[in-house]
């Protein structure tokens, strides 16, 4: 529990991967990918990443097509 949140002066609040990935449902190894090739934004602290989970959910909703197709599609789409 401890450690997977870090605060910004701000107020936003960093997650890791694992936080992200229990929010989607989604393996930690996909939320790498993600911030790997770029279509979810990612802070990098030397080698660690930290997500802020609103610019995640809003690359998210804005490029969904974009993340389906780059991920490898595990959980199937539900159309």
């Amino acid at each position: 529990m401890s450690g997977t949140v870090a605060s910004k002066g701000s107020g936003s609040k960093y997650v890791s991967a694992e936080v992200i990935a229990r929010e989607y449902d989604v393996p930690v190894s996909q939320v790498h990918r993600g911030a790997r090739e770029g279509w979810l934004p990612v802070m990098k602290f030397g080698r660690y990443s930290r997500f802020d989970p609103q610019k995640v959910r809003t690359a998210l909703e804005e490029e969904p097509a974009t993340c389906q197709t780059k991920g490898q599609g595990k959980s199937g789409d539900s159309k």
